[in-house]
């Protein structure tokens, strides 16, 4: 996959003052590599982005992804394997969840992760899911990122209850530690869900659980939930989406995060369609510490898509974001911006080779 962007943007890092109003240009190389057999299926997934603006010539970047995965299906147990290694922008990696962005900092992940599913019973199954994650900022302590690791360890159990209703129940466990500051902080919850399919169209899942927070001899106790809705039309199709959960962040804590998703899509034809979307964040200490740390993020897009050919895509879109940060005293800091986008995306049919 190969895509171009161009676009004009009021503010481009959402900044509360100062903003750079400028032309950005975005050129991003996507491929998937995998081998499949009727048992096992390996892949590996690059990914290069080049970025550059014209207002800001420290922000040009080149991001870089890879993603290697391997999947094994048995009789009764099915396991998978994940490395992910990722070094991006603070530009992409957060501004909707610190909203921390400087120019010449950068994120630099590596996870690793390992999931085991055990079909009991044709109805029953169990999984054991374990991940770790190490997170870097290089020259990114100075804006306050702090490099951390974090653990997080689930055992998840689904029981079919018929072909339209499914139940399941969770444990879960996660640490954050940041070893410069000295920060420790862990999370564990139990969880229950239920997915109902009313017809292939569409379905809807919700869950929720309660979770035990704590930092160094601070604990607090809080919700999750999660609730994901999905209807398609014959020209139409819809998505809602909200969630409550406990996740790591760049100020080498565990935070409490709120996120509403919203999109649908309009066809009007077979090479035009609309689309609208909507997204609004809220990021929360877990636990306060004596320190209310509150941000905010919401964006809201129209596009309108163009299949040129079966291969290449064209869109038009315009985007309107705005932030709340904390301030230096009582008061929160607001930024907004706009901006107006053309993306051309261009998708080769899948090349095969059969031994």
């Amino acid at each position: 996959m190969a895509q171009l962007y161009l676009d004009r943007n009021s503010n481009r890092f959402l900044s509360p003052q100062g903003a750079v109003r400028d032309y950005g240009q975005w050129l991003t190389l996507d491929a998937v590599f995998a081998r499949s057999t009727e048992i096992d299926q390996l892949s590996l997934h690059p990914q290069v982005e080049y970025r550059r603006y014209s207002g800001s010539s420290s922000a040009n970047a080149a991001d870089a992804l890879l993603e290697a995965a391997f999947s094994h299906k048995g009789e009764k147990l099915n396991y998978d394997l994940e490395a992910v290694y990722s070094d991006r922008g603070t530009l992409i990696s957060e501004l909707e969840t610190t909203g921390i962005v400087a120019a010449a900092a950068r994120q630099q992940q590596a996870t690793a992760g390992f999931g085991l599913t055990d079909q009991i019973t044709e109805r029953q199954s169990v999984r054991v899911q374990a991940a770790y994650a190490n997170v870097e900022y290089p020259k990114g302590e100075s804006v306050g990122l702090v490099a951390y690791h974090n653990t997080f360890a689930s055992l998840i159990y689904n029981f079919n209850y018929s072909v339209a209703d499914s139940f399941s129940s969770a444990v879960l466990a996660n640490q954050d530690v940041a070893p410069r500051y000295g920060n420790d902080s862990r999370s564990a919850g139990m969880r229950v869900g239920w997915t109902h399919l009313f017809s292939p169209t569409a379905r809807i899942s919700a869950a929720i659980g309660a979770n035990r927070a704590r930092l160094d001899n601070e604990a607090s106790y809080g919700s999750s939930w999660a609730i994901q809705a999905e209807r398609s039309y014959e020209l139409t199709d819809l998505s809602l989406g909200l969630m409550r959960d406990i996740k790591p962040n760049g100020l080498g804590l565990l935070i409490r995060r709120d996120v509403l998703k919203a999109s649908a899509v309009r066809h009007l034809s077979p090479r035009y369609e609309v689309t609208l979307s909507l997204l609004s964040a809220q990021n929360r200490n877990a636990v306060a510490a004596g320190i209310v740390d509150d941000r905010r993020y919401a964006s809201g897009v129209i596009g309108l898509g163009y299949h040129y050919s079966p291969s290449m895509l064209v869109n038009a879109q315009l985007r309107g974001s705005a932030a709340r940060y904390p301030g230096n005293s009582s008061t929160n800091r607001d930024a907004n911006g706009w901006q107006a986008i053309l993306m051309a995306t261009w998708t080769p049919s899948p090349y095969s080779i059969s031994r």
